[in-house]
């Protein structure tokens, strides 16, 4: 698990760094999120500044849902309200789980599986997330509104 660790927080270092200067929003930005629907077409994520000009696009999906009340992650799979579209990394995170079968790996499947998980602090729960990003090899994400969106094909 500590290997694990260390190349999720490397792989975080290495997409993520130039991807945070595009998703940090400021007040005059708006968010706005596509959301097709349908099984087959992506869903957009955008962040346009004051000027209505386009900062961020990219395709996404929700990887999970956080209640920072109670430091608990509830993967998107098990959320009735989140399309299957928008579910389908999750998903494959679960079915990774499922096929672990490395008793070095127990924790790790414990996590994958389980449709919530409780950490401890935020330091705790970037961790995680780094681990879900590493694991799922998609370029970014970031938290808004609770959900934990995972960002591919950036276009800017």
């Amino acid at each position: 698990m500590n290997n694990l660790i260390k190349s999720s927080l490397e792989y975080y270092d290495l997409k993520y760094s130039t991807l945070l200067k595009k998703l940090s929003i400021t007040i005059n930005d708006t968010i706005e999120r596509n959301d097709s629907g349908l099984d087959l077409k992506d869903n957009l994520f955008l962040i346009k500044d004051s000027k209505n000009k386009s900062i961020f696009k990219s395709k996404y999906e929700i990887l999970c849902k956080i209640d920072d009340l109670n430091n608990i992650i509830t993967w998107s799979w098990a959320l009735p309200e989140i399309t299957k579209n928008k579910s389908y990394i999750s998903r494959q995170l679960l079915n990774y789980g499922l096929d672990l079968s490395d008793n070095n790996l127990n924790e790790l499947k414990s996590i994958l599986v389980n449709s919530k998980i409780k950490y401890e602090n935020f330091n705790s729960l970037n961790i995680l997330l780094k681990i879900f990003i590493f694991l799922t090899k998609k370029e970014g994400y970031k938290i808004y509104n609770n959900n934990v969106y995972v960002f591919f094909n950036i276009e800017n």
